[in-house]
C-alpha cells in the first residue's frame, strides 16, 4: 500500500462535528463575584450557581465524496487532543489527511477534559488537580533522544523524530486529569454508537479506552490499531472472534524499563485476546524495516510508510489462515 499526499484538493460531502456523553450539574449556595471581562464589562456580575454540562467529547468529522471501508475513529493519548493526528509539527501531513487521501471517512476525538471538550473549573466537582507535560519528561518518554541528551537535543542514531520542530511539539501538550477514563469512556462509546462500526486507531494511553470498547461492544469496532498503547481492560469476554487487535512499538525500547515493561503487558494482553479468539498481533515497526521510529510514530519522518504498514497488516489479520 502506498500513500502520498499528492496536493490534489480533497473532495469532501460533508464535514462537520458533535459532542457525545457528558452528564449535567448543578452548583448551588456559592458567592457571587464582579469580574473585569472586558473595557465594555469591566464590573461583570458573575453568578456561579446553576446547571452546567460537563464531560462530553468533541468529535469533528470529514466525509470524502467516494469513501471506502470502514470509518476509522482517531483518539489520541495522554496530554495530547486530536490536533495530534492532523499537520505534522514540521508541517507534513498527518494521518488524518492521509486518510483521507485513501477514501476512509475519518472522524477525530477531542475526549473529555481535551481540546474543544473543554473541562470542568468548577471546583469540587472533579476530585483532583490538573497536571501538565513537561519538555523534560516528553523527551524521556517519548523517547526522542537518550535521557542524557536533551539539554543538547542530542537525538538517538536514526532518530526520525523530526528534532528541529519540538518546540512545536511542546505546544500541542494539554491539561489532563490523572483518573480521568471512567469519565471518558461513556463518552466516547456514545460517539462511536452515533458513528457506528469502525476502526480505531488510537495513541498510547488512549488505548485503554479503545480497548475496553472493542472488547465490550466488539460489534462497534472492526480493528483497533493501537500505537504503542498502555492501559489493558481488567478482564475480557469469552468470546472475541472476528475482533482484530494490531499494536506498533517504535524503536529505542529495549534501554528503557518503562517501554520494556509496558511492551511485555502489551505482549500478554494479545495473547490473552488471541485465547478468547481475536486475531491479535504486536509489531515492532524495525523488525518490519522502519526503523528510528519514536512513541510519536504518527509525526515522525516517514509517518505515511507506518500508517500504510499499520493498516495492511491489520487487513491481513482478518485474513483466513492457509
Amino acid at each position: 500500500m502506498s500513500i502520498a499526499a499528492t496536493g490534489e484538493p480533497l473532495a469532501l460531502r460533508d464535514m462537520g462535528s458533535f459532542f457525545a456523553g457528558g452528564r449535567e450539574v448543578t452548583v448551588a449556595d456559592r458567592p457571587t463575584a464582579r469580574l473585569y471581562i472586558s473595557d465594555t464589562l469591566p464590573d461583570f456580575r458573575h453568578d456561579p450557581n446553576g446547571r452546567y454540562a460537563i464531560e462530553a467529547c468533541y468529535v469533528q468529522y470529514f466525509l470524502p465524496v467516494a469513501a471506502s471501508g470502514d470509518p476509522v475513529l482517531l483518539l489520541h493519548g495522554g496530554g495530547f487532543s486530536g490536533a495530534c493526528w492532523e499537520t505534522t509539527p514540521d508541517g507534513r501531513p498527518g494521518w488524518l489527511e492521509l486518510l483521507l487521501r485513501l477514501g476512509r471517512a475519518v472522524y477525530v476525538i477531542d475526549s473529555v477534559e481535551r481540546g474543544r471538550a473543554g473541562w470542568c473549573a468548577l471546583p469540587g466537582i472533579w476530585p483532583d488537580a490538573a497536571i501538565m507535560r513537561t519538555a523534560e519528561e516528553a523527551w524521556r518518554i517519548f523517547r526522542l533522544g537518550p535521557a542524557d541528551g536533551f539539554a543538547a537535543r542530542r537525538t538517538h542514531p536514526g532518530g526520525r523524530f523530526p528534532l528541529p520542530a519540538f518546540p512545536e511539539l511542546m505546544k500541542q501538550f494539554v491539561p489532563r486529569w490523572p483518573d480521568s477514563d471512567s469519565r471518558a469512556l461513556p463518552a466516547i462509546l456514545e460517539a462511536v454508537r452515533r458513528i457506528g462500526r469502525c476502526t480505531i486507531i488510537v495513541h498510547s494511553s488512549g488505548a485503554g479506552l479503545a480497548y475496553r470498547i472493542a472488547t465490550e461492544s466488539p460489534e462497534l469496532v472492526s480493528g483497533i490499531i493501537a500505537l504503542e498503547p498502555n492501559g489493558t481492560p481488567p478482564d475480557l469476554p469469552g468470546c472475541l472472534a472476528d475482533s482484530r487487535f494490531l499494536a506498533l512499538f517504535g524503536d529505542y525500547c529495549d534501554g528503557d524499563p518503562l517501554w520494556q515493561g509496558l511492551r511485555a503487558q502489551i505482549r500478554d494482553l494479545h495473547d490473552r485476546l488471541g485465547n478468547r479468539g481475536a486475531c491479535a498481533a504486536v509489531l515492532d515497526l524495525a523488525a518490519h524495516g522502519l526503523p528510528g521510529h519514536s512513541h510519536m510514530m504518527m509525526m515522525d519522518v516517514g509517518n505515511e510508510a507506518v500508517l500504510a504498514l499499520a493498516l495492511s497488516e491489520l487487513a491481513a489479520l482478518s485474513s483466513p489462515l492457509p
